[in-house]
């Protein structure tokens, strides 16, 4: 089903009820698959730098390492998304929360993720080839400052990523962001310098897909950050899940006929 998109207007629980089922599965997925067996098969890197390493997803070990061969963590095994998690494969930038009283979203905690390498971030014919074993909750952490240069807003789609549109990906709006703004995506901090100080921040774009491969595209921009993917396997229906779902759908149905 398409559903309707405006880059400045983020899901929130009671809009749609398309929408939210989108929220109560983003719920579901965090409460049932966060320690579920790998579900992100292979990353297929196109047309990025040769000059350090390539996107690397949960599971895989490297070395960051920037590209005058500088090893900057040596032996780093991606984990699950969460605090202090790094984020690229050529920085020392890592994961935080958006704020002292916004922390990262539940939903992104614990799941599979993707590192991409920052300088790949002004190459016009990157992409990813992605290939996942369950159908799933695609989020992309995209720069506040994409478009515009502004950090307290969202990324401006005008002239960059129009393809996250395109594809149908919609802002989350279930946490909060740094400027407390009801109307923003929810974000995540960088820590651009692995010292617990937050310099940038992210906004949260998500979508389901099916099983199989998917693909994701230009970021566009120099002089910010590369956005980052997390991918959170939607629930198979067992009984656990049904009946997460079809509270969440009770209560999405009453709020809808008020």
């Amino acid at each position: 089903m398409a559903m309707d998109y405006n880059a400045t207007t983020p899901i929130v629980m009671n809009q749609t009820l398309s929408k939210s089922v989108l929220g109560i599965v983003a719920v579901a997925g965090t409460v049932l698959t966060a320690q579920a067996a790998p579900n992100i098969l292979s990353v297929e890197q196109r047309n990025g730098d040769t000059d350090r390493p390539a996107a690397m997803a949960t599971g895989m070990t490297f070395d960051i390492q920037n590209p005058n061969g500088t090893i900057l963590t040596p032996a780093y095994t991606v984990g699950r998304f969460g605090e202090d998690a790094k984020s690229m494969t050529d920085r020392v930038h890592d994961y935080g929360g958006a704020s002292a009283t916004v922390g990262l979203p539940a939903y992104l905690v614990g799941q599979e993720y993707i590192m991409i390498a920052n300088n790949n971030r002004e190459n016009a014919t990157f992409g990813l080839d992605i290939t996942i074993k369950d159908p799933s909750l695609v989020y992309l952490l995209i720069d506040n400052r994409l478009g515009d240069g502004d950090a307290a807003t969202p990324p401006d789609f005008t002239t960059r990523m129009r393809w996250v549109a395109e594809q149908g990906f919609v802002p989350f709006s279930l946490n909060g962001n740094h400027v407390g703004n009801p109307g923003f995506p929810d974000e995540v901090g960088i820590d651009e310098n692995a010292d617990g100080t937050i310099n940038n921040w992210s906004s949260v774009y998500g979508k389901i897909v099916p099983a199989g491969t998917f693909t994701v595209n230009e970021f566009g921009e120099d002089g910010r950050n590369m956005y980052g993917v997390v991918v959170a396997a939607v629930p198979e229906p067992g009984m656990g899940s049904l009946l997460l779902l079809g509270a969440g759908l009770l209560a999405v149905a009453r709020r809808a006929r008020r």
